[in-house]
Parts: structure tokens; C-alpha cells; sequence
């Protein structure tokens, strides 16, 4: 059984997507013991053109960053406009065609719905005859996502099925999975050992900062929280940006709260189950991986369109509060430090949505489809 996984470097979060189930495969055929698995991981913008790749990968975080209104404002256009999604599914459509043809996969998976709309216009245009599996990693899905041609859905919640069947999509090709994240998000984890291993304190309360947003607003926030004389520790993760890491490792020197400054990590889900509460924007695939965790959620600066959309659905779940100002964190976590029992009520949320076998589920219902 040959798989095409297909992705767009638009975030990172589609390609985590399309890796935690490659890695589900993997322990899934070894378990039992099929031999006749193979897969090829394909960045559909990088294939067509590794310029066009790095333009829209690049275009993207700068839009997002600098003019996230600006995204916002084309992202409402899409959902009415069919011509521009015709557009979109349409570049490169060639290149993809003749990927196709040389691999000559059993089945295609895609995480984002451009590499998604361009399958399922070669199949509605040239009659290709492949099942094509859509998985969203979003908590909504954008109307670019609706195509007759996509064989099967995985969603995150029965709101994006619902929205889905009204669009004209059989509830059989629909199932509810969640997004996929690191099959590690499935194991269960001692706080107490987690927090002796990253030298936390065991009775200080654990803030964990992660995202893009670091860059902005971070001297100020770390500032206001050391002022609070609140009874907590910080954990800040850079990823890869080493500037930022820089910044943090000097704030950490001023600072008088316990700071612990962590760049690029391959143990996320250890980070946050060692924490009490992460600060982050509302992406697909870190909400999932902070549900997964049963983590309590801070929303700041979710950008206009897809990620305004899960902030809404993470706080009507319980799940996170959102707060419109940087300034506003020390005081949504002065008043969570006073109730207990909200933060209980918060991880146990998180939980009651969180997914975190979304990878393994997703990788059975692929199986499923071997001949």
C-alpha cells in the first residue's frame, strides 16, 4: 500500500500533522506486522517550485506577523469567493498531476486544503481515479476545504462535521478524530518527576510561554509578572528563533521570579505537562497539543480568520480564557490562583476535548482502506 501525504509549508503546524500519523503508521504496521507500507511526505509549494515554496512560507509568517488584519481580511474574501479558490487549487496543478502519476499512490492524504482542492481538481478534470483523505487542523473548517471529490474527512469536533454535512458533504465520508499531534501526547506523565527533571520549583505555579508572539511584548509580560509577587515560575520556549532566546536569556538575568529559557524542543509534551497553564495564540496544532495535555489555555493575539475561530470554540469549551492585552495575563492568573477549582474545571475541559490519539485514529482509518 502506497501513501502520498501531502502539506504546505503555510505555519508548521500542517506538516506536525501529516508526521504524527506517518509515525503513527509506522508503529501501527510494525504492530502488526505489515510489510507493504510505504509513504512519501510531499510539500506541495516547495515541489511545484522551491521559490513558490519559500515565498508563501515566508509571505505567510510576515503577512501574519506585521499585517495580521491584512490576512484576516483575505481570509473572509475566500470563504465567499469561488473563483479565487479555483484560483489557488489551480497553481501548480501540473506538477502535482505528474507527482501523482510517478509515485502512483494507493491512496493521498493532505493536511491543508490547497495541495486538497488541487487533487480533487485533477480528479473532477482528468478523471484521476486516487481516494483522497482530507484531514483539518483547524477547529472550523474554511469553505476552500469543501470539494465532492474528498473521499474522507478527519475533523477535530462534531461542530466542523456539522458545518460539513450543511455544505453538502455525506455524513459517511465524516470522521471525528481531532487533530493530530505527537504520539507521544498519549502516554500519561508524572508532574512531580517532570518538574524535578527541568529543575522547577514543586510549588510554584508553572506558566508556560510558547509561540510566535514571544517576539512582541514578552519584556513587558515577564516584567508585570515579576511585579506581581505571585507564587510562580515561568517556562519561555523560543523555538527556533535564536534572537528571541538572546532576549529571554537577559530578561532571565534582571528577572527575580524563577525563568527557564528553552529554544528549539522535540519534548513539548513533556513541557507542558510539567506546566499549570500555557500563554499561547490559538494555532490548530498547539491548542490540540495543549488539550491533549489537559493544559489550561491563555489566548493572546489569535490572527484574524482561522485562529479567531478556535479561540472562540476553546473558551465557549471551557478550555482557555482570552485575554485582549498582554497587559491583562498577571491578572487572569492572579484571579486563577485564587480559585482552584476554576483551574480544575479548565484541565478538565481540555481533556474532555483533547484528542490525543487523533494520530493512531487517523492512521487505523487509513489502513482501513488497504485492498
Amino acid at each position: 500500500m502506497k501513501i502520498l501525504f501531502l502539506t504546505a509549508s503555510i505555519g508548521t503546524g500542517h506538516n506536525k500533522a501529516i508526521e504524527s500519523v506517518a509515525n503513527a503508521l509506522n508503529i501501527i504496521s510494525r504492530e502488526k506486522g505489515l510489510e507493504d507500507i510505504e509513504y512519501e511526505i510531499v510539500d506541495v509549494y516547495h515541489y511545484i517550485n522551491v521559490a513558490l515554496g519559500k515565498f508563501v512560507s515566508k509571505s505567510y509568517e510576515r503577512i501574519v506577523n506585521i499585517a495580521p488584519n491584512l490576512y484576516g481580511y483575505f481570509y473572509t474574501i475566500g470563504e465567499d469567493s469561488t473563483a479565487l479558490k479555483e484560483f489557488l487549487h489551480h497553481i501548480g496543478v501540473g506538477k502535482v498531476k505528474n507527482l501523482i502519476e510517478e509515485y502512483d499512490p494507493d491512496i493521498i492524504v493532505s493536511s491543508h486544503e490547497s495541495p486538497s482542492g488541487m487533487v480533487a481538481n485533477l480528479k473532477q478534470e482528468y478523471g484521476l481515479k486516487k481516494e483522497l483523505i482530507g484531514i483539518i487542523t483547524d477547529f472550523r473548517a474554511h469553505p476552500f476545504w469543501v470539494y465532492k471529490e474528498i473521499d474522507k474527512y478527519m475533523v477535530p469536533n462534531e461542530f466542523t462535521r456539522d458545518y460539513l454535512i450543511r455544505e453538502g458533504v455525506p455524513s459517511e465520508k465524516i470522521h471525528i478524530t481531532g487533530i493530530p499531534v505527537d504520539l507521544r501526547f498519549a502516554q500519561e506523565y508524572n508532574k512531580e518527576e517532570l518538574k524535578e527533571k527541568f529543575k522547577l520549583d514543586p510549588d510554584k505555579f508553572t506558566i508556560l510561554l510558547m509561540g510566535s508572539w514571544l517576539d512582541i511584548g514578552i519584556d513587558s509580560l515577564i516584567e508585570a509578572l515579576d511585579k506581581s509577587s505571585l507564587p510562580i515560575q515561568i517556562i519561555a520556549v523560543s523555538g527556533k528563533n535564536e534572537k528571541l532566546k538572546e532576549r529571554l536569556e537577559k530578561i532571565k538575568d534582571k528577572a527575580t521570579i524563577p525563568l527557564t529559557v528553552f529554544g528549539f524542543i522535540t519534548n513539548v509534551y513533556e513541557v507542558m505537562h510539567a506546566s499549570d497553564i500555557i500563554v499561547t495564540k490559538p494555532g490548530g496544532l498547539i491548542s490540540s497539543e495543549t488539550l491533549a495535555a489537559g493544559l489550561p489555555m491563555i489566548i493572546v493575539n489569535p490572527i484574524p480568520g482561522q485562529e479567531e475561530f478556535n479561540a472562540l470554540y476553546l473558551t465557549a469549551e471551557g478550555a482557555a480564557i482570552r485575554v485582549n492585552k498582554l497587559s491583562e495575563v498577571p491578572i487572569i492568573i492572579d484571579l486563577l490562583l485564587r480559585s482552584p477549582d476554576r483551574i480544575r474545571e479548565m484541565s478538565d475541559n481540555a481533556r474532555r476535548i483533547g484528542r490525543p490519539r487523533a494520530s493512531f485514529e487517523i492512521a487505523e482509518i487509513i489502513l482501513c482502506r488497504r485492498g
